[in-house]
């Protein structure tokens, strides 16, 4: 049964990650919606921060920052203050985000042909530091990634999950 519903007339909601109180929304043609879900029959939106013609396809939340990528690149975005969000850094990719994860300094970027890897340690200056390409005998590009330790766990279409060893994120390769 639903308990609550927050609507954006016209707008197509992507993806959500929650965080304590807090829902973040990955919203395709107006970017990041922050709502205060601590009454979850009444969801108030508490913040937002306009992408423009930046298409948010899914969103990621580290301490303080938000991490929203689009079909181009990510922006990084300082959502400490909820009602004054504001954009801290950006990276251009090589194709379309899929998926996001973060682990420690570092965001891996599922996107359909790499595993991109990017140091976040400023994010004021986000840096690719390595990336990782599937071999695609009989199956498809990264999708999905999930990070725990020293693996990044990659589905990858018909080919199923593939394990990344991480260990040296400059150098990612294939466990099997």
């Amino acid at each position: 049964q639903e308990t609550g519903h927050f609507s954006i007339s016209g707008e197509y909601t992507r993806d959500v990650t929650v965080v304590s109180d807090n829902a973040y929304l990955a919203v395709a043609s107006s970017g990041l919606r922050i709502l205060d879900i601590s009454n979850p029959t009444d969801p108030l939106e508490i913040g937002h921060y306009n992408t423009q013609e930046f298409s948010a396809s899914t969103v990621e939340i580290a301490g303080t920052y938000a991490y929203v990528p689009n079909n181009s690149s990510i922006i990084i975005l300082d959502i400490s203050n909820p009602a004054e969000i504001y954009e801290i850094g950006n990276s251009n990719t090589s194709g379309s985000a899929e998926d996001i994860s973060i682990s420690g300094d570092y965001m891996f970027i599922a996107m359909n042909d790499t595993l991109s890897i990017i140091d976040i340690s400023n994010p004021a200056q986000p840096d690719q530091v390595g990336y990782w390409t599937p071999r695609r005998e009989n199956g498809h590009g990264p999708q999905s990634v999930a990070v725990s330790g020293d693996h990044a766990y990659v589905a990858c279409g018909t080919s199923g999950l593939v394990v990344v060893d991480i260990f040296a994120p400059t150098w990612p390769r294939d466990i099997n």
